[in-house]
Order: structure tokens, then sequence, then C-alpha cells
């Protein structure tokens, strides 16, 4: 039980590390991919690009957006910080290899302005 109740303490704790560092990290894809593009419209910004995004990686950012049209300006700020974990985790597949060695191995984590 004490090993149990250990674990359970030390993925409360680790919970909070993790989640900056996700936080940390789309923001720093973000920077490099959106680099230069507008907050809005939406339709001219990395997330629905097929030169960048593979067709499940528009699918899961206009699931996104159709979310944030209820009622939310949709900006690419508030799509990438409201597309699933499993649209960040696809940008680690195979699919995105030559996006890594040519564009997103410059991506830097940089602490984001306050306000």
């Amino acid at each position: 039980m004490a090993l149990y109740e250990w674990h359970a303490e030390l993925t409360i704790a680790s919970f909070g590390l993790i989640h900056h560092f996700e936080v940390l990290l789309r923001n720093a894809i973000d920077g490099v991919l959106g680099a230069g593009q507008p907050q809005t419209p939406i339709k001219d910004t990395w997330l629905l690009d097929f030169e960048i995004l593979q067709p499940d990686g528009i699918k899961q950012a206009i699931i996104a957006i159709e979310r944030l049209e209820k009622g939310k300006l949709v900006t690419r700020g508030r799509v990438v910080a409201g597309v699933s974990f499993r649209f960040w985790a696809g940008l680690f597949g195979r699919h995105y290899e030559e996006l890594w060695r040519h564009r997103l191995r410059v991506a830097r984590f940089e602490q984001a302005p306050i306000g």
C-alpha cells in the first residue's frame, strides 16, 4: 500500500512539470511554423497548410477550430492551445521527419510574455 501511495504522490507531483513542458513545446513549435503568420484568419496559418501538415493533422486542427467557433474568436494561438495531445504526438511521427530536419530543429523554448 505504501508503494501505491508513493506512486500516486509521484504522479501528482510530475503532472505540473509535464503540463508546463507541453505548453513550452507547443509554443516553440508554433514559434517556428507560425513565424510571420497572422493570428487570424486561421486559413492563412500553418495549422491549415497541407504543405506542412498531413491530412490527419489538418483534420484535428479543424476539430479544434469547430469547438472554438462556438462563441470564441478563432486565433492561431487558441487553436494551438486547443488541439489534442494526439495532434502534438503525431508531429513526432515518421511522417514529419523532414519537417523536423528542415524547420523544427531550430525550435527553442522561450518564456511567453505575461499579460
